[in-house]
């Protein structure tokens, strides 16, 4: 009977980070108060088997799209798009047993989610009086995913392998819980600044490819 390594010793989450900056223009002087649309960009990591213990941990970029509704100096909705990119290796762990096991992943991840964000201080961008104000946000989403590993130079999608000797793939898309931290700076006119570091507990154990036991090499 082949042995079986086990993932992590047990069914391990798999929790997103992604670190953004955003610069945004408010659409125009009239709605500056109420309506925000902006770009984002920065870095992703994620916690998992192939790193378990370094929450800050980033390995790839990340970039979004928002339009965001500020209901009152306190409070906002945003809806949010982000692209990201997580990747592990067996290879670079200081583990011996994970080296033996010598997986890897690369996986794009596409997140649509609602996301609601509560300011600290009364900020409302130009006509408010404070300038900056540190924030929290929480939300929910809905995030796509395609684990990939290369082999001889080739890319080869993981799900369709069923590595873990599933009867059926897995899913392509799971719900995800992001919430975080940041600043608020509205230095211009219309132009703010905001600095986040947020996370992403996903509601799948699959985002590498590994979530229970994989089947020995042999």
């Amino acid at each position: 009977m082949p042995a079986i390594i086990n993932a992590q010793g047990k069914t391990m989450p798999k929790v997103v980070l992604m670190f953004l900056i955003a610069l945004l223009v408010a659409a125009t002087p009239t709605f500056a108060q109420t309506w925000e649309v902006g770009g984002t960009g920065g870095a992703a990591g994620y916690i998992g088997d192939f790193n378990p213990n370094h929450p800050l941990k980033f390995t790839n970029g990340a970039f979004g799209l928002f339009l965001k509704r500020n209901i009152n100096g306190y409070f906002s909705v945003k809806i949010n798009y982000t692209r990201g990119t997580i990747s592990g290796a067996d290879s670079l762990s200081n583990n011996q047993q994970l080296r033996e096991r010598n997986l890897s992943f690369t996986t794009a991840l596409d997140e649509f989610s609602v996301i609601g964000e509560l300011n600290f201080l009364h900020y409302i961008p130009v006509i408010g009086k404070n300038k900056w104000t540190p924030f929290v946000f929480l939300g929910i989403s809905t995030v796509n995913y395609n684990p990939q590993a290369t082999y001889n130079g080739v890319a080869y999608d993981l799900r369709e392998l069923m590595t873990e000797g599933q009867t059926t793939p897995y899913k392509k898309s799971a719900i995800a819980i992001p919430y975080g931290a940041g600043i608020k700076y509205n230095f211009t006119g219309q132009w703010n600044f905001i600095i986040d570091l947020g996370y992403r507990d996903a509601r799948t154990g699959y985002l590498d490819d590994v979530a229970d036991y994989y089947p020995d090499k042999a």
